[in-house]
């Protein structure tokens, strides 16, 4: 229902402009300490490349800016969350050219096990959240 001044519409314009403040930027209302996640776009696999680190993401911009095109932030990593405990492993594909990432132990040692030809282990890339409810 609106009334005749259409105040109406403008408490629900101001409603869902606060909800969606609520729901987007939580970790910034609280303070948290956000750590962005740099992605590089490989042109010459079509694929991207993420890395947390702001010495490897000068390196990369620094080294390899024919293969790869630095694109900005992806996302960023409330780093301060204990939910964000789980490692994201990174392997480089050595046939193909691209990266892969896991945060299951389980798939990493497989990989490390059986894959090695093909996968070179680089290591963890940051911190994740295992749960759904995490970052």
């Amino acid at each position: 229902m609106r009334d005749e001044s259409g105040h109406m519409r403008v408490r629900f314009l101001i409603a869902a402009v606060c909800l969606a403040l609520a729901v987007c930027i939580p970790a910034i209302a609280l303070g948290a300490t956000l750590t962005p996640v740099y992605r590089f776009y490989n042109t010459k696999t079509g694929t991207h490349f993420y890395t947390a680190s702001e010495t490897e993401k000068a390196n990369v911009q620094n080294t390899m800016s024919a293969t790869y095109t630095f694109e900005g932030v992806a996302y960023n990593l409330e780093t301060d969350n204990p939910q964000m405990n789980a490692p994201l492993y990174r392997f480089y594909n050595k046939v193909t050219g691209t990266h892969f990432y896991t945060a299951s132990e389980t798939e990493k040692a497989n990989i490390i096990a059986t894959m090695a030809a093909t996968f070179n282990y680089e290591g963890i890339a940051y911190n994740v959240s295992s749960t759904a409810a995490g970052n």
